[in-house]
């Protein structure tokens, strides 16, 4: 599972008191990572336009 914003700087851990650089490693795999849709019910279409978007990108 990808979280665009790392679980300890998320509000609902904000009581904790962690601050961005305390978990350096996280906060890098959140802003580095791509989270690919993948679902049983995908049709052709969309696996097709996940394959092409992601040749693309290169």
């Amino acid at each position: 599972m990808h979280y665009p914003v790392p679980c300890h700087l998320q509000k609902a851990y904000a009581h904790l008191g962690y601050r961005r650089g305390d978990c350096p490693n996280a906060e890098y795999l959140a802003s580095h990572c791509v989270t690919l849709p993948l679902f049983p019910e995908m049709t052709e279409e969309e696996i097709g336009r996940v394959i092409r978007l992601c040749n693309e990108y290169v």
